[in-house]
């Protein structure tokens, strides 16, 4: 020790190591140092050492390696991390406060390392700035991660510079963070305590999501409530527009535009509200973008998806003119579970009262859902739009499916214009399941297709309640199945311009007029298994197409489902146009019901045909074969130019019989007889080839009461000639010969001709037969 005497000012052990016993070693506390760029801690006489003022601290000065000194600050100073003279924990900058203190070591050469950093303002330990170093394992897991790995996957908008206080343009430092930022991407919170405003138009990068506590809905009472003074919103000054990068999103939040009156004491004040409403709050500006749960309140247009592929609009509430505009885009983008309604002004005082002035404040001109320019593959889903002029349209679109979505309009419905409306060049429409209530008109179709005219709409499911037509096909061929009609003055109209279609399945009820179908297109039309509940339609069913009905039992049944009565029974009509341009029926036939009673039901079938303009009945099947006129003595059966060829019967009887022309035998086809030939049993000329000496057998025949019958046989010989008959008969028959009861000779050269009648009587068993011409020898 370069000194033992104790009090003196300085000693240094050279060696060894000090050690005190029952004592001591008491470190002696410096003068004050200002904080200055350098603070030179080396020719600092004491290790306490107390810093004054208010300075960047960038040098600790030079000390031997190994000296300590504990500072203690008493203003906001900033010890600037350097690796070469300061290093500091976690690598950042410190700001002091009053009553800090940091534990620094020299490691020598001018650089200071600082062991340790206490705040004076928290029992903790102050690592740096905000404690981004800190490093813990989150329960459940097994990483040791830091606070700012940590809390960068979740932080909220007062995290990066937002004062969320609705004065504050945040806009700008919002895209200063995007615009510095190391993240990628990320979630940003809207607590429930922010109110963001922004004055200018903001991007949000790739990836990056802004959520909000979510739960917005109707504010009660309008009439001292105000939207704004809710948190988790954003609000939009004039012009300002959130544009989404591809999977950029918005969850949860109330985008509300700035400028708006609140809160809303009356219907006077509510009905200028909906003329503040302006811009665009949400565009879409890249693939699989998302707006979710939120509510939109107060723009001209709600939500544009910009033409983005796979973009989600899902689950929102919205009050604006328009609420969502699917502008283009492919790739199954969805539009579903959205709420459009009159938020900000249905609960208001006076609103909807009944008369068209206090219903106004909940209509807006605008379109609830709009699908434009291809959105090939998209559905809209599930979606309730109140008070739209237009509630759902597809213009130009392909392949969009409207699944269950509801449109509804106030009472009175001025301003209705249609619920669906598919327009332009749309293809490939379906319509499903959806409802339309107090509408103008519920479905309005004029779509001419695309290149090859695809304008199919497929309408199926629906429920429609129209004030004037429900479904109005101007242009394009409609598929209208299974829907329910409950009101208006037309249920289904097809214009000049509609393509062939099918109405089929319906059910009509309280619909004054239920098919109107243009001459034009009606044979185009198929109409089939409709149901007419109190009302009266004129169109039948018509197919446009061959039918076959395969039925499991046998039979196809058309039952007339009146009350019994005589008369009545299922009909079947068949018709066609008119020179009029109207339709109606050519013939038909009718079941006649003649006796209805258990046991001995009886039922005729009548043949009608329409003559001067109206069906008339002609003939008639009776219950018990007969076949007669349906008026005595009224109807020719057959004409000079349209003769029956034969008429065949067992028993012909015909009385007061006028005829004036010769009577006509039918002949039967010429057979070769071979060496044996058996004559038909009928009343006709029947000529046989002699081909062989041949033996011809007269046929078995059966007769009763008063009947004849008769055959006339021509025999010509062939070309060889000279061959013989033998004449038979069936056993128990004969044949008496006319005159000598000997066959009488036939000609026997080659070609020639020889005829004879054989009659027989009911009774008997001879055949009474006569030659009565020959052909020369």
């Amino acid at each position: 020790m370069a000194a033992s005497v104790l009090g003196v000012e300085q000693a240094r052990l050279t060696q060894g190591a000090l050690s005190l016993t029952g004592a001591a070693l008491n470190q002696l506390r410096a003068a004050p140092v200002v904080a200055a760029a350098t603070v030179d801690l080396g020719a600092v006489k004491g290790n306490y050492v107390p810093i004054t003022g208010s300075a960047s601290i960038t040098s600790l000065g030079t000390a031997q390696a190994g000296a300590e000194r504990l500072l203690r600050f008493d203003g906001a100073s900033t010890l600037v991390q350097d690796p070469t003279k300061i290093i500091l924990p976690g690598g950042a900058s410190i700001t002091t406060a009053a009553g800090d203190l940091a534990w620094v070591v020299s490691e020598g050469g001018g650089l200071w390392r600082c062991v340790e950093f206490w705040s004076a303002a928290s029992p903790f330990l102050r690592i740096n700035g905000n404690g981004s170093q800190v490093t813990a394992i989150a329960a459940g897991g097994s990483v040791l991660r830091t606070n700012a790995a940590r809390f960068g996957e979740r932080l909220s908008l007062y995290d990066v510079g937002c004062a969320c206080n609705g004065v504050a343009n945040d806009a700008t430092a919002l895209a200063l963070f995007f615009a510095t930022t190391t993240l990628t991407g990320g979630v940003l919170a809207v607590p429930e305590s922010a109110k963001v405003y922004f004055g200018a138009s903001i991007t949000i990068p790739a990836g990056w999501s802004i959520v909000g506590p979510g739960g917005h809905g109707v504010l009660t009472p309008a009439s001292t409530s105000s939207y704004y003074n809710l948190g988790g919103q954003i609000a939009l000054g004039a012009g300002a527009t959130i544009t989404l990068s591809e999977r950029a999103g918005l969850r949860g939040l109330l985008i509300i535009r700035r400028g708006l009156t609140q809160p809303v004491p009356d219907v006077a004040t509510a009905t200028a509200l909906i003329g503040q409403f302006s811009g665009t709050a949400v565009v879409m500006a890249g693939a699989d973008a998302q707006v979710v749960g939120c509510m939109l309140l107060g723009h001209s247009l709600g939500v544009d998806t910009g033409g983005s592929e796979r973009a989600r609009v899902i689950g929102n509430k919205s009050h604006c003119t328009n609420d969502i505009h699917l502008n283009g885009g492919t790739d199954v983008c969805e539009i579903g579970e959205n709420n459009l309604w009159p938020f900000m002004t249905a609960r208001v005082t006076g609103v909807h009262n009944g008369s068209d002035a206090s219903a106004a404040p909940l209509r807006t001109a605008g379109f609830g859902v709009k699908v434009t320019g291809g959105a090939d593959w998209s559905n809209v889903y599930k979606n309730m739009a109140y008070g739209k002029a237009y509630a759902y349209i597809a213009e130009n679109s392909s392949n969009i499916s409207f699944d269950r979505c509801q449109a509804d309009y106030t009472s009175p419905n001025t301003g209705s214009v249609a619920g669906f409306s598919v327009i332009g060049t749309s293809i490939y429409t379906s319509i499903l399941n959806c409802t339309g209530v107090a509408q103008a008109t519920c479905v309005y179709i004029d779509s001419t297709g695309g290149a090859l005219a695809d304008n199919g709409v497929r309408v199926i499911g629906g429920i429609w309640a129209a004030s004037a037509t429900n479904i109005n096909v101007v242009n394009g061929a409609a598929a209208i199945t299974s829907n329910q009609f409950y009101s208006g003055t037309q249920g289904v109209v097809c214009g000049a311009g509609a393509e062939p279609g099918s109405i089929i399945g319906n059910y009509f009820q309280n619909v004054a007029d239920p098919l109107v179908i243009d001459a034009a297109v009606i044979d185009k039309m198929e109409i089939l298994g409709n149901s007419y509940d109190g009302v009266t339609e004129a169109q039948g069913n018509r197919l446009n197409a061959n039918l076959m009905v395969k039925a499991s039992s046998g039979a196809v049944t058309i039952m007339d489902t009146r009350p019994m009565a005589p008369g009545f029974g299922g009909s079947l009509l068949l018709g066609g146009p008119f020179e009029s341009g109207s339709f109606g029926g050519y013939a038909g036939v009718r079941g006649h019901l003649v006796a209805g009673t258990a046991g001995n039901e009886a039922a005729d079938l009548v043949f009608q045909a329409r003559r001067l303009g109206s069906m008339v009945d002609y003939l008639r099947l009776g219950y018990d074969g007969q076949f007669y006129p349906e008026v005595d003595n009224a109807n020719d059966n057959g004409t000079d130019s349209k003769r029956w060829r034969s008429v065949r019967a067992v028993l012909g009887q015909f009385s007061n019989v006028a005829y004036d022309g010769l009577v006509k035998v039918s002949a039967t086809t010429q057979v070769d007889s071979g060496a044996a030939v058996t004559l038909t049993a009928v009343n006709a000329i029947q000529r046989v080839r002699l081909t062989n000496n041949a033996t011809i057998t007269l046929p078995a025949l059966t007769l009763s009461g008063t009947e004849r019958s008769e055959i006339a046989v021509e025999l010509v010989q062939d070309g060889t000639g000279n061959r013989s008959v033998t004449w038979a008969t069936q056993a128990g028959d004969i044949i008496k010969w006319d005159g000598s009861g000997v066959a009488p000779a036939i000609a026997t050269t080659a070609g020639y001709l020889t005829e004879i009648v054989f009659r027989r009587a009911a009774g008997s068993t001879v055949w009474r037969a006569s030659k009565i011409w020959q052909e020369g020898a």
